[in-house]
């Protein structure tokens, strides 16, 4: 599985990416999965803890729900930012 990384990213540490398309100035927070395939759009922000195992809308924010939920992906809280 091919994994493609835009440009002005910002990953920090302990995180894991399989099978994804990162699109640019995406900011990826420590300790994230992004599990692909999948593709995160630009300028989304994937918060600390986070597992994304779908697709994440350009500008959105992504991130751990809670302790007893890893912040899955179909459980996202997602901010949409005004065009």
């Amino acid at each position: 599985a091919e994994c493609r990384i835009g440009s002005r990213e910002t990953v920090m540490n302990h995180v894991t990416i399989l099978a994804a398309v990162i699109e640019d100035n995406v900011v990826i927070g420590p300790g994230a999965r992004i599990i692909g395939p999948l593709t995160i759009g630009r300028g989304a922000t994937i918060g600390p803890n986070a597992v994304v195992t779908g697709d994440v809308a350009s500008h959105s924010i992504v991130g751990d729900k809670g302790h007893d939920d890893a912040g899955v992906v179909e459980k996202r809280h997602e901010i949409q930012a005004p065009s």
